[in-house]
């Protein structure tokens, strides 16, 4: 008689990602491949089990809840195939429900692993294209600028370098702004693509919170925050830093800067140029740190809270309405802070101020 298969082997040799419930909504096995491209949130998947599935996922393309998908599959007794949207990543996935003795059920989802290989090098070879073009623009534009500069200002002269700068400035506008899109784009493809749960689940050194930050803040003079039509002014006065010592993450520094970027860019462009901004980071127990950017703006409507991480989406004040932006950014941070174990909420009273609240995971020593 042949030997009995080990369960918890044969899951590892599949290269689908398989995760198993039982009735209570406990995750009581789960394979390698869902560890590898779960990373970071298994951990909250391990705490909260089927509740946090039910949270984090959402079916797409169907008038469905994942809960009714589950139903689907009791009532039919066949596996379910569904889309879900798992914090900003898109899987191709099979719901199915076994029934044992005493009629007690389990839960196995199947999550695909998809190659997107081929997709991924043409999209990278446009975006070198996109970007040299940008580039080459915005170098030619200095270089008429100056060229124009360099004229004798008799009357004509003078109109036409009027005209021309006008014209170099949309310009310019225009190929910043582009390029900043294109850059939050790169970012959402890296979420919806699965690349950036791929760069997460890489091995790095732990790094010293407080030194990290004294970098940042430095490397915000070459960094373009605002929109050229906003209001510029020098932001970096305004700018407070209280970072308790000893604090060590294993973050992406690169994900994070990208995040602290856009909460700064927001608290800036939404507050008085007068008014100060706080950036506090302070370990909330032996497992969490927690980082606290603080404005005196305009602060959020009650009515806008709920379109704060939605894509594409804007509070309706006019102090936000008159300031460019493509509505996606916080969208983009919440799954970037999520990918890399940690969490994001605000707090706000409107024309009195907000607060956004990182929560990432402490990197304990060894």
């Amino acid at each position: 008689m042949p030997p009995e298969l080990d369960l918890h082997d044969t899951l590892n040799a599949l290269g689908h990602a398989i995760l198993i419930f039982d009735q209570a909504g406990k995750l009581i096995e789960y394979n390698r491949s869902a560890s590898r491209l779960l990373g970071l949130r298994l951990h909250a998947l391990k705490a909260e089990g089927w509740q946090w599935v039910l949270q984090q996922c959402q079916v797409v393309d169907e008038m469905l809840t994942l809960q009714d998908v589950v139903n689907e599959a009791i009532l039919s007794n066949h596996p379910i195939r569904v889309r879900l949207l798992l914090q900003g990543e898109y899987l191709s996935s099979w719901v199915a429900i076994t029934i044992g003795e005493g009629g007690l059920f389990k839960t196995v989802v199947t999550l695909d692993i998809l190659d997107y290989g081929e997709l991924v090098g043409m999209f990278e070879q446009f975006q070198r294209e996109f970007k040299e073009t940008f580039h080459s623009t915005h170098g030619h534009i200095e270089l008429i600028d100056n060229s124009i500069e360099a004229t004798d200002d008799d009357r004509p002269s003078s109109v036409l370098k009027k005209r021309i700068r006008g014209f170099i400035r949309l310009t310019d506008v225009q190929t910043l702004r582009a390029s900043r899109l294109m850059g939050l784009f790169e970012r959402l493809q890296a979420i919806r693509l699965g690349m950036l749960q791929a760069r997460l689940r890489l091995p790095r050194k732990r790094f010293n919170l407080e030194f990290w930050f004294e970098d940042f803040i430095e490397e915000l003079s070459e960094t373009n925050l605002l929109d050229p039509e906003s209001i510029q002014h020098a932001y970096r006065d305004r700018l407070s830093l209280h970072i308790n010592t000893n604090l060590f993450l294993r973050a992406d520094p690169a994900v994070l800067s990208n995040v602290l970027q856009d909460l700064l860019r927001n608290a800036i462009m939404y507050s008085d140029p007068n008014t100060p901004i706080a950036i506090t980071a302070f370990a909330t127990s032996q497992e969490t740190v927690q980082i606290m950017i603080e404005d005196q703006g305009y602060g959020i409507r009650a009515q806008d809270g709920a379109r704060i991480f939605a894509p594409f989406e804007r509070g309706h004040t006019p102090h936000v309405m008159s300031e460019f932006g493509y509505g996606i950014s916080l969208h983009i941070v919440r799954y970037e802070v999520e990918s890399m174990g940690g969490a994001i909420w605000y707090e706000s009273e409107y024309n009195l101020g907000s607060t956004f609240f990182i929560e990432l995971p402490l990197a304990q020593e060894g």
